[in-house]
């Protein structure tokens, strides 16, 4: 009998938890798995499996710390969680100006402030690695380290200040509206990624994500058939669904995805937390989204071409590159700063830097090789070898 190797174990038993919270969509969750082998850099298992990242980073924070590359007593506050560096987008705020920040938040949980610097300097590791979509920006991983932590550490001095793009960060505006992000490419890769619902899903999820839905949907507007989408790569396998809302105002789109408790809580690292969303959101220096919301166990969000990730391929000079490393960096310290432990953070950090200058740097790379050997394992199982099919319909339910 072949042993199964640590990923796949925690692969299986993640599928089985995740069923607990939520209804499975087997055929993307089959798309996760044949997506995470397809990425030779492993970039996209890395993206696709923070309930396997929680684990290892916990066990070799405290190697480094006993090794003495991490000193004690890092400050245990509301983290993002799964951080990467397409985790950062724009959204219109209640002016109609455009916003730019963290834009994914469902693994947000208690753990060492560390642990989002770490995963974000880990995901350039993988960025710039050659078999990945490679970035002509000449910096080295020492540069992005140190862009990252000195943006980190200049936010936390400053108390914070939220990205308004439109007077205060005229290049990173140039960045945002990117001619890669028009209405018109918006709307063909859309409609690639969407499908009918049909009977694909239990009446009973269906009925209550509309339900969630409507709850942000313009007034005197009607909402056209449900729809599914994939994206992602972490959610895939939640339901994930969408409706046009059209009226005077024409036709606008809200999308909304099953809320279940962050991996942490799969790992035994706690219990689960009522609307985590707003646990990090509403006190983070930062403008909120008007047209964001949870209802229930859904969350809900407007999606448009500006409502959405900016591609670090974007990125096309060595100043673009310093300058959206450095506010990534700095818009870390804005969502930390919602938690009332955060003034710990920087008396430690200061400590930390002066103790081992490339401290973030070495605990990246060694999580990165961790990443790689799982992959190299992951690679070695069946996982991702399934046929290509969509969920299998479930039976209806009446309601009662």
């Amino acid at each position: 009998m072949n042993t199964l190797s640590p990923i796949e174990q925690a692969s299986i038993q993640y599928k089985e938890w995740l069923g607990k919270h939520t209804f499975v969509v087997e055929g993307d969750l089959e798309h996760k798995y044949r997506k995470m082998r397809s990425d030779p850099a492993g970039f996209i298992f890395f993206r696709g499996t923070f309930y396997r990242w929680a684990k290892l980073w916990e066990k070799k924070r405290k190697e480094l710390r006993d090794k003495g590359l991490l000193i004690g007593g890092a400050p245990e506050i509301f983290s993002i969680g799964d951080l990467h560096i397409e985790n950062f987008g724009t959204w219109r705020d209640g002016e109609g100006r455009l916003i730019w920040g963290v834009n994914d938040v469902d693994e947000a949980y208690w753990m060492r402030y560390q642990n989002d610097l770490v995963r974000l300097a880990t995901s350039v590791l993988f960025a710039i690695d050659p078999h990945h979509a490679p970035a002509n920006w000449k910096l080295s991983p020492e540069e992005f380290c140190r862009l990252i932590l000195e943006g980190y550490q200049e936010g936390l001095q400053k108390g914070g200040k939220p990205f308004i793009l439109e007077r205060h960060h005229p290049w990173l505006w140039k960045i945002a509206t990117h001619p890669s992000r028009t209405p018109e490419q918006f709307a063909s890769a859309l409609e690639q990624k969407i499908k009918l619902v049909k009977h694909s899903m239990p009446e009973d999820i269906l009925d209550r994500a509309t339900r969630a839905l409507d709850e942000l949907a313009p007034k005197k507007t009607k909402g056209s058939e449900l729809y599914r989408r994939r994206a992602g790569v972490g959610s895939l396998g939640r339901p994930r669904l969408l409706r046009f809302f059209s009226g005077t105002c024409g036709i606008v789109l809200r999308e909304t995805k099953a809320v279940i408790p962050s991996a942490c809580v799969f790992l035994g690292q706690g219990k689960a937390i009522r609307n985590a969303y707003g646990k990090i959101l509403d006190s983070a220096v930062r403008v909120q989204d008007p047209i964001f919301g949870v209802f229930g166990r859904w969350v809900v969000r407007r999606l448009a071409f500006d409502s959405s990730r900016v591609e670090v391929e974007s990125l096309k000079t060595l100043q673009e590159a310093s300058g959206f490393f450095h506010a990534m960096g700095f818009e870390i310290a804005n969502l930390h700063l919602s938690d009332p432990e955060a003034s710990a953070i920087l008396p430690h950090l200061r400590k930390q830097n002066r103790k081992n200058p490339h401290w973030l740097l070495k605990a990246a790379g060694e999580m990165y090789k961790l990443t790689k050997s799982d992959f190299a394992d992951y690679l070695e199982t069946g996982f991702g070898h399934e046929t290509e099919e969509t969920a299998k319909p479930a039976p209806r339910k009446k309601k009662k």
